[in-house]
């Protein structure tokens, strides 16, 4: 079973340098709440760092890169400001439950819960890919990934709403380092999370992902047509030096790299077939068909040496069993006007085999 993406990047943030991270960063944290005064702003840029960086996470995976290193610039405002924006989106999320619960009013407190649990992500979401709080706020925006991200968003809250809760029980029962410690995974677990479903649904969303299976396969095609074309370059500057071995060479060089398949075989005689020297498209012809017969493919030998016989060329075997092997086939087959063909055209520079003797010897007694 392929599980979801975003699913499979909740384990990114237990990578080493992740959890070197994390550790760092609860022990600082630890540091600058017992330092109290002295260390605010330690735990100011810790937490800033934190904003930034999970916004990085989140922009990243959205677009199908790996998770970055954390640097030095993240702990400039001036290199990342919105993750100022990012932690005044948390604040304003805070401060409206803590508006709410002071009402004393359960179903009020429920629904904002509800709010700022389902709109806080998709904000953040959205001010990591398009870095505006414009953005962030647009209610169209909203709808729009909404939409897009169909009932996976709804997986992905539920899953989040879990993990709070959880977090929450082992609070009172943990020590306040691990809860800071658990709390900054949580954090990154999250960023990485929304960012793969983000890149999950990125059609949907209409995110145009850095990195994704059809660019990778556009720019794999690419250079296999660049690298074709540098081959044909170079068998063609061979011919005109005639140098017909450095072009066979070359040629069976590219096939063997590709694991000789007929496939390949055929387009290149296809390249090669109208070039002006023809012993280049014979060869392969010739390479083809040995082929097709050592697999056992008669169909496909019989009706490639056929068709090439059709066109006015010639077919030179690689060694004679291969002549004697298509001449005996297609006698079996009822072709024999194909049979007398290879006999006519064909058999010259293997005329003093036994079993070409053999085969012109009972061709003559037969007419």
């Amino acid at each position: 079973m392929i599980l979801p993406t975003w699913v499979r990047q909740l384990a990114t943030p237990l990578t080493l340098p992740l959890i070197l991270y994390t550790l760092l960063s609860s022990a600082g944290l630890w540091l600058a709440v017992y330092a109290g005064l002295m260390g605010l702003p330690l735990g100011l840029g810790l937490l800033f760092s934190l904003a930034s960086y999970s916004l990085v996470l989140m922009e990243s995976i959205a677009h199908g890169k790996p998770a970055p290193l954390m640097s030095i610039d993240m702990f400039n405002p001036a290199h990342h400001p919105r993750a100022l924006i990012g932690l005044s989106l948390v604040i304003g999320a805070i401060s409206l439950l803590a508006w709410a619960q002071s009402l004393a009013s359960p179903t009020l407190l429920v629904l904002t819960g509800g709010a700022v649990i389902t709109l806080l992500p998709l904000m953040l979401a959205l001010l990591a890919l398009d870095d505006s709080a414009v953005s962030a706020l647009s209610p169209a925006r909203w709808l729009h990934t909404l939409a897009g991200l169909h009932g996976h968003y709804l997986a992905w809250l539920a899953t989040l709403a879990l993990s709070v809760s959880a977090l929450t029980v082992l609070a009172n029962q943990l020590g306040f380092f691990l809860c800071l410690l658990l709390g900054i995974l949580l954090t990154l677990m999250v960023a990485t999370s929304l960012g793969g479903l983000l890149y999950q649904c990125r059609d949907g969303i209409g995110l145009e992902a850095w990195v994704t299976p059809e660019r990778g396969h556009l720019l794999a095609l690419q250079e296999e047509n660049r690298a074709r074309e540098n081959l044909i370059h170079e068998l063609y500057g061979s011919l005109r030096a005639k140098n017909i071995e450095s072009a066979w060479n070359s040629a069976l060089q590219w096939l063997t790299q590709r694991g000789l398949k007929p496939q390949d075989m055929v387009w290149l005689r296809s390249r090669v077939q109208d070039w002006k020297d023809p012993r280049l498209s014979e060869r392969l012809t010739a390479e083809l068909i040995a082929y097709y017969l050592r697999v056992g493919n008669t169909d496909a030998a019989l009706a490639d040496v056929e068709s090439w016989l059709d066109t006015g060329r010639r077919y030179h075997a690689t060694h004679a069993r291969d002549l004697g092997r298509l001449i005996g086939l297609s006698r079996l087959d009822g072709r024999h006007a194909l049979a007398n063909r290879l006999l006519d055209e064909c058999t010259q520079p293997h005329a003093e085999h036994e079993e070409i003797k053999n085969l012109l010897k009972h061709r003559t007694s037969q007419t």
